[in-house]
């Protein structure tokens, strides 16, 4: 005992001098960090809808890779899995960038349109249908989708590819139902399709980036078909965690110069808006069956800054009933 004790105070001595240095190192590495963003923060430019559109061209090439460790991690790979489950019909998914919602789409959709402003975004999502495709003929399992690549001023799918339930090519008609992709570089905000085109209309993490985000989601209600969904999966302010809401506020412009988007934006507020918008214009300027915008799903994940919603077009007669 009597050489014990001595050992148990020195190591005691010990351990004490390693968290006071330890403490005073971790203190100096947060300030040293804090000073960086602080700086980083200050110094921060405007940043201009043209900036960013010049940040999603140069930053394309290397999307999926930068963020793809991140969403599988974080569980939005599982959002987008689930809010795909819900796409049917015939598909426009805008502001799609490099197609990362693409494993997810069910079998047996008649249509899919990728819709992106930044042509190089598009460039992105167009080899990766290609290689979806190219997967999809190598393989002898099932796939979730059969896919064809179109013009997108081609309506003739006929001498297209064809793929068949073992994954092999077809020249001829097949039973598995093909579906027509083909891809539009504009803006979400006009969009070139007819009142009612389309069954489904998809937006993961555009109404961040769009220069008018309810005027976008005004677009997608008018194109969708009576019965239709709209699906979305977004990031923006909290309405749950204040310190959140600053940090992202505080941070706007360095996140919009490195990628392109606000995500300080009120999300809940910009769909409660654009619905509100569309269901009380005239009837003049409403699309043909005067049909109104319901908010079914609804929910927020991640400390309240992601938005998870599915919202259906109703026809006013069904409504009546």
């Amino acid at each position: 005992a009597t050489y014990v004790i001595p050992i148990l105070k020195t190591s005691m001595v010990g351990v004490g001098k390693l968290l006071r240095w330890g403490g005073l190192g971790m203190t100096y590495v947060a300030g040293v960090y804090g000073g960086m963003l602080y700086l980083q923060t200050k110094n921060a430019k405007d940043v201009t809808d043209s900036d960013r559109l010049d940040t999603w061209n140069k930053i394309a090439d290397n999307y999926d890779n930068d963020i793809d460790e991140e969403e599988r991690s974080t569980g939005v790979m599982g959002k987008r899995m689930e809010l795909m489950a819900h796409a049917f019909g015939d598909v426009l998914e805008v502001g799609v960038g490099t197609a990362r919602n693409l494993p997810f789409y069910p079998r047996g959709l008649q249509s899919l349109t990728l819709l992106d402003r930044s042509e190089d975004m598009l460039k992105v999502a167009k080899d990766a249908v290609e290689k979806h495709i190219a997967a999809q003929s190598s393989s002898t399992q099932q796939t979730k989708a059969f896919l064809a690549v179109v013009d997108t001023k081609e309506d003739d799918i006929n001498s297209k590819l064809r793929i068949n339930d073992s994954g092999s090519k077809d020249e001829g008609n097949t039973t598995v139902p093909i579906t027509r992709v083909s891809f539009v570089p504009t803006a979400t905000e006009g969009l070139p399709f007819q009142n009612e085109s389309f069954d489904s209309v998809v937006d993961t993490f555009g109404l961040c980036s769009y220069d008018d985000p309810i005027k976008a989601l005004n677009e997608m209600f008018r194109v969708t078909r009576s019965g239709g969904k709209i699906l979305l999966l977004e990031h923006g302010m909290s309405h749950t965690v204040a310190p959140m809401t600053w940090y992202l506020s505080w941070r706007a412009k360095c996140h919009a110069e490195s990628w392109g988007c606000w995500w300080n934006r009120d999300i809940k507020g910009v769909v409660e808006e654009a619905v509100n918008e569309y269901n009380t214009r005239s009837d003049s300027e409403h699309d043909n069956n005067n049909s109104t915008i319901s908010i079914s799903v609804s929910s927020v994940y991640h400390l309240g800054t992601g938005y998870f919603y599915i919202l259906e077009k109703v026809a006013h007669q069904e409504q009546q009933e």
